[in-house]
């Protein structure tokens, strides 16, 4: 019966490994491409996390053909499940990162980025203490005011703005400065843990993050800002104070990294990370008792794929709009992204 299978699916799983090659192509392209970009622009201070990411990923996608030829379909949905976390996690590093470095000066971030090179130390204090932010209704919950507050005064102005505008203006401004200074913990970090668990000092955050207030009446009026639009954002600011001197970010789950990405994106990575989850779980469904048992599940695998690759390529195109040599316009047209820049 194996072999049968195994003869009837020839055709599908040339197709898969035509497919996996076709992507393996068009992320090297990428990979180059951000390198040189990194290599050229002297305003980029530190490589970006995605560059470091891209030898992994490579490397996964490498062995799906060896996975397909030993029948472990199950396999790939588990690896292409980490592509997407780790791929989510990168970019959104890079997002608040680089979203501070198009606006300021290379000196105002060199420390802001706490997210780049997290550790089990730091996730198993933040656990323990309930120092997480679990999904984006918390990130939410935390930014609520400020939006309403901008609301209302765009309506005493005149500016007519709406409440969904103002949001999603709100999650295309934030930067690192904005982002800490709405998730941080109010706890104090143990020595053991001083230089694993990453603080700011909240004076300079909230400089920066005034700045962030900024961008985002900006954006929404299409204009300068006025005198009274000034002295609106330092009245918002205050909604930012802190006791303490110092902050301590949230630890973010991977829920709530692939929900952010997701919004921003405008691309549902949650629905395709949902429906690999199955396979790392100890359901019966998900078991692979032996390979090749089933025409239907390389027929399957296929249009998965497709749907995986559209969907590591479209947000590789979304990334790319921070990157691009002609004013973060993003890729010149559709023509790069099929050939993989």
């Amino acid at each position: 019966m194996q072999d049968e299978v195994r003869k009837i699916c020839e055709k599908e799983i040339e197709q898969i490994n035509q497919k996996v090659e076709e992507l393996i192509e068009k992320i090297e392209g990428f990979r180059d491409y951000l390198l040189k970009i990194a290599r050229r622009r002297k305003t980029i201070p530190i490589e970006p996390l995605t560059l470091c990411y891209f030898p992994e990923m490579l490397s996964i996608l490498n062995t799906f053909p060896s996975i397909l030829e030993n029948g472990a379909v199950t396999s790939c949905y588990r690896e292409m499940r980490k592509v997407l976390e780790n791929l989510s996690w990168v970019v959104f590093d890079d997002l608040l990162f680089f979203r501070v470095k198009n606006r300021r000066g290379n000196g105002e971030i060199s420390l802001l980025s706490p997210y780049r090179f997290i550790s089990k130390e730091w996730y198993d204090w933040a656990s323990r203490n309930q120092h997480v932010i679990r999904n984006l209704g918390d990130f939410k919950k935390e930014i609520k005011g400020l939006p309403e507050e901008i609301y209302i005064y765009g309506m005493k102005k005149g500016y007519n703005w709406n409440k969904k505008k103002i949001i999603e203006t709100f999650f295309e401004k934030i930067s690192y400065p904005m982002f800490l200074m709405l998730i941080n913990a109010d706890a104090q970090i143990p020595q053991e843990l001083e230089g694993i668990v990453p603080q700011y000092e909240v004076k300079t955050l909230r400089d920066l993050a005034i700045r962030d207030l900024e961008n985002i009446i900006k954006d929404l009026k299409h204009k300068r800002l006025s005198k009274s639009d000034e002295e609106f954002i330092i009245k918002l600011s205050e909604k930012l104070k802190m006791n303490s001197s110092k902050l301590i970010p949230l630890y973010p789950s991977n829920d709530f990294v692939i929900a952010f990405v997701s919004k921003v994106s405008s691309i549902n990575l949650q629905k395709l990370y949902s429906e690999y989850s199955h396979f790392i779980h100890s359901y019966f469904t998900s078991w692979h008792i032996f390979p090749f048992s089933s025409v239907l599940e390389f027929k399957i695998y296929k249009h998965q794929l497709q749907i995986f690759a559209d969907t590591i390529l479209r947000l590789m195109n979304y990334y790319f709009d921070l990157f691009s040599c002609e004013g973060n316009k993003g890729l010149k047209n559709q023509k790069e992204v099929e050939d993989g820049i």
